[in-house]
C-alpha cells in the first residue's frame, strides 16, 4: 500500500497562503533584532488576516523593542483578531487583560469565557487560570471540583503554578478527597521545577510527617531552597529550625540571620522571634532597645506573643521608660486574641488596682485559655485566684464579674 503522507504533505504545501512567508520573513528580522522590519511584516500579513501574525504583531506592541514603541491599543486590536481566528494563545491573552483590566476595563465573565477558549484547546496556562476562577468564584460560580479539574490538565501538562495549586487542593480535601501522599506527589513535581512555594509547601509535609515519612533534614533542605529565592515565610521557618536545632545544628546566630531576612519580608512572627533573640541575647547582642523595637513591629501585625513581650518591658521598662497605660494597651490586645499569659496579668494588675470584678474576670478567662490547651497547672492556679478574690466581693460584684466572664469571646 502506497503512503498517502507525501501526497497530503504536497497538499498543505499547496495550500499555504502567499503571506505565509511574511509571517516567516518576520521572525528572521526579529531573531537578528530588526523588530522594526519584523513590525512592517507581520502587519502585512496581519492585515491579509495571518491570526498567527496578528498574535506576533499584538504581542510586539505588548512589549515594545528597539524601534517598536509599546502601543496598548494596537495590541489589543490585533490581539483580539487572532483569538476570534482561533488562536489559543492570544484567546489566552485576551482572557488575562480582560480579567485585570489591562487596556480594557475588566471584565471576569468574559476572560472566563476566553480562557475557556483556549483551555479547551489544551492551553496550559488558560486551564491553569480558568482553575482559579473556579476556585475564586470569579467569572464563574465559585466549583472547587472544576478548578481541581483544570488544574489537573495544566497539571499534567508540566505547570508548575497548576502542580502546586493541584497539590493544596489534595492537601486541604476541597474539590477532592483529602489525600495528602497525592498533595506532596504535585508539590514535588512543582518543587522541582523550582517554584518557591511549592518547595515550602513540601517542606511543611515533612517538617510534620504528612502524606510523607517526617523527615527534619528533607525539611530543612526544601525550606533552604524556598528561603535562597526570597520566599518569606521559608525564611522564617528556617530561622525556627536553627534556633530550635531541629534538622539542623542549633545556631541562633543563622536564626537571627533568616528571622531578620523573614522579617524585612513583613513576617510577623518573625519579627518576634527576632525580638525575643534580642531580649535573650541569643545569636545577636544583649539589647532590650532593638527586641522592644522588633516587638513593636510584630505587635503592629497583631500576634499576640510580641504584644504581651511589649506589654511586660512596658510595665518594668526594658528598653524603654515604665509607662504602665502602654502596658495595659498591649496586654489587652494579647489578651483579646485569648493569650492566656496576657489575661493573667491583666488579673494580676486590677487585682493590685484593687479593681475587683475586672480581676476576677481575667482570671477567669485566664483559667478557660490554660485549659482549652491542655495547661492544667496554670489553670488551676488562676482558678484559685479567682476564687481568692470571691472571698472579698459583693454579691453584686460576683454578679457582674460572672457575666463579664460568661460574655466575652476572643476575637
Amino acid at each position: 500500500m502506497k503512503s498517502v503522507v507525501p501526497v497530503i504533505a504536497l497538499v498543505l504545501l499547496c495550500a499555504l497562503p502567499a503571506h505565509a512567508g511574511l509571517l516567516e520573513d518576520g521572525i528572521l528580522a526579529a531573531s537578528r533584532g530588526d523588530f522594526k522590519h519584523a513590525e512592517e511584516l507581520w502587519k502585512q500579513a496581519a492585515e491579509k488576516g495571518d491570526a498567527l501574525a496578528q498574535e506576533r504583531l499584538g504581542r510586539l506592541y505588548t512589549e515594545g523593542r528597539i524601534g517598536v514603541e509599546r502601543n496598548e491599543a494596537e495590541a489589543l486590536a490585533w490581539i483580539e483578531r487572532a483569538a476570534s481566528q482561533g488562536i489559543a494563545t492570544a484567546q489566552a491573552t485576551m482572557g488575562f487583560r480582560l480579567e485585570l483590566g489591562k487596556g480594557i476595563p475588566s471584565n471576569a465573565e468574559d476572560a472566563a469565557k476566553w480562557y475557556r477558549k483556549a483551555a479547551d484547546q489544551n492551553n496550559p496556562q488558560a486551564q491553569f487560570n480558568l482553575g482559579l476562577m473556579y476556585a475564586n468564584g470569579e467569572g464563574v460560580a465559585k466549583n472547587l471540583t472544576e478548578a481541581a479539574k483544570w488544574f489537573r490538565k495544566a497539571a499534567e501538562q508540566g505547570l508548575a503554578a497548576a502542580q502546586n495549586d493541584l497539590g493544596a487542593l489534595y492537601q486541604k480535601g476541597q474539590g477532592l478527597k483529602l489525600d495528602e501522599s497525592e498533595a506532596a506527589a504535585w508539590y514535588t513535581k512543582a518543587a522541582a521545577q523550582g517554584m518557591a512555594e511549592a518547595q515550602f509547601n513540601l517542606a511543611i509535609l515533612y517538617d510534620h510527617g504528612r502524606g510523607v515519612p517526617r523527615d527534619d533534614a528533607i525539611a530543612a533542605a526544601w525550606y533552604r531552597k524556598a528561603a535562597d529565592q526570597g520566599y518569606a515565610k521559608a525564611q522564617a521557618a528556617l530561622g525556627v529550625l536553627y534556633d530550635t536545632g531541629e534538622g539542623l545544628a542549633q545556631d541562633a546566630a543563622e536564626a537571627a540571620k533568616w528571622y531578620r531576612k523573614a522579617a524585612e519580608n513583613g513576617i510577623g512572627e518573625a519579627k518576634a522571634n527576632l525580638g525575643a533573640l534580642y531580649d535573650a541575647g541569643r545569636g545577636v547582642r544583649h539589647d532590650f532597645v532593638e527586641a522592644a523595637k522588633w516587638y513593636t513591629l510584630a505587635a503592629e501585625q497583631s500576634l499576640p506573643v510580641a504584644q504581651y513581650n511589649l506589654g511586660v518591658m512596658n510595665e518594668i521598662g526594658l528598653g524603654m521608660k515604665e509607662n504602665p497605660a502602654e502596658a495595659i494597651k498591649w496586654y489587652r490586645a494579647a489578651a483579646t486574641r485569648d493569650d492566656p499569659a496576657a489575661q493573667e496579668r491583666l488579673g494580676a494588675i486590677y487585682e493590685q488596682k484593687q479593681e475587683l470584678v475586672q480581676a476576677y474576670a481575667w482570671y477567669h478567662r485566664a483559667f478557660s485559655a490554660y485549659t482549652a490547651l491542655g495547661q492544667e497547672p496554670s489553670a488551676q492556679v488562676n482558678a484559685e485566684r479567682r476564687e481568692r478574690l470571691a472571698t472579698g466581693m459583693t454579691p453584686d460584684q460576683l454578679v457582674e464579674a460572672k457575666r463579664l466572664a460568661r460574655e466575652w469571646k476572643p476575637e
